[in-house]
């Protein structure tokens, strides 16, 4: 008889996921189903992915029907259940579940929510007045400036990079709209203008987003020489067979918690982040359980991380959300979560918003987007 963590029996397995059936791709067969009707049902999901997590306090490894002998060289499915869902709800999902995959990671967990901070720091200065604005954007708000990204090689337009819901709030920060350092958090009156607000990728409700992000324009442009290149790293589509699933250790540079590492151990996250204007669901993003590392908090929206091992910096994705995730007995806090989104994804968004806000004038493509850290950001 199967097991599962309540000793609860499975019922049989309709069309088996395992080692000694046909199967997808773990996450893609999951996904398939979560997003049909019994994730519809059951709003206790908040999110599923994949990736190289171990057993503990706040890790439960869930045995699936066809439970296979588990290698931490493999990506594994996870599920982020919320942490006052009831002992029933999570028998159903571990039952469930379990008929389609041969074992899983089941985690306890808070909401996921964006890391705006309602230093060093950047903001929209909103023109109206300071305890009200007309636009439905919070007066005092703070988030990190993530990389300068030039366009069009030497001598093209330059942007700074940072998050939508830092930026644009989804597009009531209206364009042109000055853009300032320190934030409006940090100083009421808002800092030096460094920018003004240029175009942003919509975040839809009506469908799965794959990036937060958004782009001002540099008021000055400032030489590339002495600041440091870095490239996207190339996930690709698929996370079948790909070599770049492994754990790997990554660096940011945030407005709150300033220079921090941490281990990139979580693919291809799907699932809701709040943010203060709606929540959106997101796929195709990645993430870092870093226990009681606090790699990212509210502020370190729009930090870039990247790979500190590689010789030329490699760039994996914006910091964009954090859940906390708690021991079964949802009393002791074991973990945070941090979400980010892939920085080849926000090259390719983001070269379509250029393209649309210079109303289709220009055809640039996500290899025509460069990016540049600031000289402190690779400390």
């Amino acid at each position: 008889m199967p097991e599962n963590p309540n000793n609860e029996p499975m019922p049989p397995a309709k069309k088996p996921v395992g080692a000694n059936a046909p199967s997808k791709p773990l996450k893609e067969s999951l996904s398939e189903f979560l997003i049909g009707s019994f994730k519809e049902q059951n709003h206790w999901i908040h999110a599923i992915a994949v990736g190289f997590l171990q057993e503990g306090p706040g890790v439960v490894r869930v045995k699936g029907q066809y439970a296979s002998a588990h290698s931490e060289q493999r990506p594994e499915p996870i599920v982020f259940v919320d942490r006052a869902a009831p002992k029933c709800v999570v028998r159903e999902i571990d039952c469930t579940i379990g008929r389609l995959v041969p074992s899983f990671f089941r985690l306890s967990t808070s909401r996921f929510v964006g890391l705006a901070n309602p230093g060093d720091s950047i903001s929209p200065l909103d023109p109206s007045e300071f305890d009200a604005s007309p636009f439905n954007v919070s007066p005092f708000s703070a988030g990190t400036l993530g990389a300068v990204v030039q366009v069009g090689g030497t001598g093209g337009q330059q942007y700074l990079l940072g998050s939508n819901h830092v930026l644009a709030y989804n597009g009531r920060v209206q364009t042109h709209e000055d853009i300032v350092t320190p934030g409006r958090l940090e100083d009421i009156t808002g800092g030096s203008k460094i920018g003004s607000s240029f175009c942003f990728v919509p975040l839809d409700h009506t469908t799965t987003n794959s990036v937060d992000c958004a782009l001002a324009q540099l008021q000055s442009p400032v030489p590339t020489q002495p600041m440091t290149s870095v490239k996207p790293i190339p996930f690709g589509t698929s996370i079948s067979n790909n070599p770049l699933l492994v754990s790997s250790p990554i660096k940011k540079f945030g407005r709150t918690t300033q220079s921090t590492a941490a281990t990139l151990n979580i693919y291809s996250w799907q699932g809701s982040i709040d943010f203060s204007f709606g929540t959106f669901d997101f796929d195709d993003m990645l993430a870092a359980y870093t226990q009681h590392n606090v790699f990212a908090a509210p502020g370190d929206s729009g930090a870039l991380a990247f790979d500190p091992s590689a010789t030329t910096r490699q760039g994996v994705g914006l910091v964009t959300a954090r859940a906390y995730s708690f021991d079964p007995s949802n009393q002791r806090f074991v973990s945070y979560i941090i979400v980010m989104c892939r920085l080849d994804n926000v090259a390719d968004a983001l070269a379509s918003a250029i393209n649309n806000a210079n109303n289709g004038a220009t055809s640039f493509n996500g290899n025509d987007l460069e990016f540049y850290f600031l000289p402190n950001r690779v400390k």
